[in-house]
């Protein structure tokens, strides 16, 4: 961030990509933005398949990441001024876009796919280590309870979406999960 000169950054980690070549043309060639952050939609990829995420309106984000922050792009002077909080690895994200959201930042949704964002990421990853953070950003009580409610879910997402998963669904549902 200290060294980009553009109006937006868009973070993509590994194993993450833009949905094509022309994301960055059809978001910005032409058309000038006053929003803090721009979303867009994105697949996720499984070992399967992919599968379409449409992100929800900004006001859930005191409980849940409404877009999918490789499909977002932040205007650069505000990360500049407010950088994210590296004390959060997996959650500096959305610790950031939720403090913006509540000090006023505004937000726009583009209607376009902007990445394919790699589903077994570190941040993917329920360990303990991953849901003390979550607790921490999302100002929860930790209790085994819902860390093993969460553990289960991420499990049972991955299984959901495996090979086997989308072969059958393919089979139902052909072109559902596929690019």
């Amino acid at each position: 961030v200290k060294h980009a000169t553009g109006d937006y950054v868009n973070f993509m980690n590994a194993g993450d990509v833009f949905f094509d070549n022309r994301v960055l043309e059809e978001v910005f060639a032409g058309k000038r933005y006053d929003e803090d952050v721009i979303y867009g939609s994105n697949l996720i990829h499984f070992s399967g398949g992919y599968k379409r995420f449409h992100p929800f309106k900004v006001d859930v984000i005191d409980h849940a990441m409404p877009f999918c922050h490789q499909s977002s792009f932040t205007r650069t002077s505000l990360l500049k001024e407010r950088p994210f909080n590296t004390e959060f690895r997996r959650l500096a994200d959305y610790v950031f876009f939720r403090k913006l959201y509540e000090d006023g930042g505004s937000f726009r949704r583009v209607s376009k796919y902007i990445s394919i964002y790699d589903a077994y990421g570190v941040s993917t990853e329920m360990t303990l280590d991953a849901y003390a953070e979550n607790c921490r950003a999302r100002h929860w009580k930790p209790t085994v309870k819902d860390f093993l409610r969460l553990w289960v879910w991420t499990k049972y997402r991955r299984m959901r979406y495996c090979k086997l998963r989308l072969l059958i669904s393919d089979r139902l549902k052909p072109q559902k999960y596929s690019l």
